[in-house]
């Protein structure tokens, strides 16, 4: 059975609670339950953004045409403030925006990036070098000013690879240098960018933050 998409804090479908929810915790670090915020799917994939202990995590996992759900890839940041509720009124697509904030950072444009968000936006992006903490942002003037400090002007090979996305909350996972990225992001009236939470695997870490099929949680 396909999963419908629960609200922010809702408890996941009852059938996939057993085994989505201990893959979860236990990719949290965690033996406390995991908290659904965010779950959307398409046709073939599945993609979660979840709250235990003191990490927010964010899944993908592929269904399969049986119904099943096969884990591809868990990652977690530092506990993030939970997104607003999920809204069904018409966005724009997400994947044109984020192709522009893309190309437009990696131009050394930080203007034109900063026009893809929200005034008021939350912006959490994991650490642009070694030993420095992640990016916390509050706000396109603070994108605007931090980016060129923090990040710098330097590219970075990006390709989208995939865009989940129903009303005001989306995903998107894709490629970054030599990782993967899984982005939550959340689009208000506008069209605009007001909540992106971005979590980052390098390759050799990828295989190690997919933590057990769902039938080895199943079996536990």
């Amino acid at each position: 059975m396909r999963p419908a998409a629960p609200g922010p804090y809702t408890a996941f479908p009852p059938e996939l609670d057993p085994a989505i929810g201990r893959w979860l915790s236990r990719g949290c670090g965690t033996h406390l339950p995991v908290e659904s915020v965010i779950a959307l799917a398409d046709e073939h994939h599945m993609f979660l953004e979840g709250r235990g202990g003191a990490c927010t995590c964010a899944a993908a996992l592929e269904l399969r045409s049986d119904g099943s759900l096969t884990p591809r890839l868990l990652l977690t940041c530092q506990l993030v403030e939970p997104p607003p509720p999920r809204e069904q009124g018409e966005r724009p697509p997400l994947r044109p925006l984020l192709e522009r904030y893309f190309t437009a950072l990696n131009d050394g444009d930080f203007a034109g990036a900063g026009s893809c968000f929200a005034e008021q936006c939350l912006y959490v992006h994991p650490p642009y070098g070694p030993d420095e903490p992640p990016a916390v942002f509050r706000g396109r003037a603070t994108l605007v000013e931090q980016w060129p400090l923090r990040r710098g002007r330097r590219r970075v090979e990006t390709s989208l690879e995939r865009c989940v996305q129903s009303g005001n909350h989306a995903f998107a996972q894709g490629r970054a240098a030599a990782g993967t990225f899984l982005s939550s992001v959340v689009l208000d009236a506008d069209g605009l960018i007001s909540r992106y939470v971005a979590f980052y695997a390098p390759d050799a870490a990828a295989d190690t933050n997919t933590p057990g099929s769902l039938e080895e949680e199943l079996a536990a």
